[in-house]
């Protein structure tokens, strides 16, 4: 795991009021629809990227990891 990657989305989620311990990386999230979308947005701008419609399915991206191998994939 790129660590430089792996702290700017933690940091993005720290922002928008989920806190995740490394343990925690392949647990949900369980977050609501606002924050999934602001997390996205934040993504998109943090990491200059535009991700892809089917980016925005709520039950893709459950767990850390989730939003991490998504990054991966754009960069």
């Amino acid at each position: 795991m790129n660590n430089s990657i792996k702290n700017i989305l933690l940091k993005i989620f720290e922002e928008h009021g989920i806190y995740i311990r490394e343990s925690e990386f392949d647990s949900d999230l369980n977050i609501d629809s606002f924050v999934f979308v602001a997390v996205l947005v934040a993504i998109e701008e943090t990491f200059m990227i535009a991700l892809f419609d089917t980016n925005y399915d709520f039950s893709m991206l459950q767990t850390f990891n989730d939003y991490y191998k998504m990054i991966e994939i754009y960069l």
